[in-house]
């Protein structure tokens, strides 16, 4: 059988294709593994028991640290693994997660400025983020616990955290100063 060299082109096109797209033939959500995957890789490809730069099933394959709801991923808990790299807006990205806890690890440059709506509970403690806390935490309507101490930022506690009406525990140690000082809808500030 002989093949012309539009066919040849056509097919070597379509496996050129399938073998650069991310691929996910499991039961996760395709736009939580993209996440999932770009985190990954912003984090430097730590050693995290079935973490992949492409492609995978984080709730079929019950990755390490990773809950889901479903196919979706619905929290990261990756506390104290010895983590380093950086996080990007990618994080937004996610389509349904409420809890991320990457507390307790290396991980270093800015807070991203973007992050997903969804986001209940935010631990970045104990790592090396600089710089100031972003204000667009203040458009995060779901969030009831931050934790930022332990870092490096510099500033003072923004007083936009007064907008976020279901906020009830905000870690931020060792800021110096901060006007929620005595803010009634919080029921835990650590200073």
């Amino acid at each position: 059988m002989s093949y012309t060299s539009r066919q040849m082109f056509l097919v070597l096109s379509v496996l050129a294709l399938t073998t650069t797209m991310p691929f996910s033939a499991g039961v996760t959500n395709i736009r939580d593994v993209s996440a999932i995957n770009n985190l990954y890789i912003t984090l430097g490809a730590p050693s995290l028991h079935r973490w992949l730069a492409f492609g995978g099933d984080p709730c079929g394959e019950k990755w390490q640290g990773v809950v889901c709801d479903s196919s979706n991923i619905t929290e990261i808990r990756i506390r104290d693994m010895k983590v380093g790299g950086s996080l990007s807006d990618t994080l937004a990205d996610f389509s349904s997660i409420q809890v991320m806890d990457f507390s307790d690890n290396h991980i270093s440059g800015t807070i991203p400025q973007a992050l997903p709506s969804t986001i209940r509970n935010l631990s970045l403690s104990g790592n090396r983020f600089t710089g100031n806390i972003p204000f667009t935490l203040s458009f995060l309507t779901e969030l009831s616990e931050l934790s930022l101490g332990n870092n490096v930022l510099s500033g003072e506690i923004p007083d936009y955290f007064q907008q976020l009406t279901k906020l009830t525990k905000l870690y931020v140690s060792p800021f110096l100063s901060s006007p929620l000082w005595g803010s009634s809808m919080l029921t835990r500030l650590v200073i």
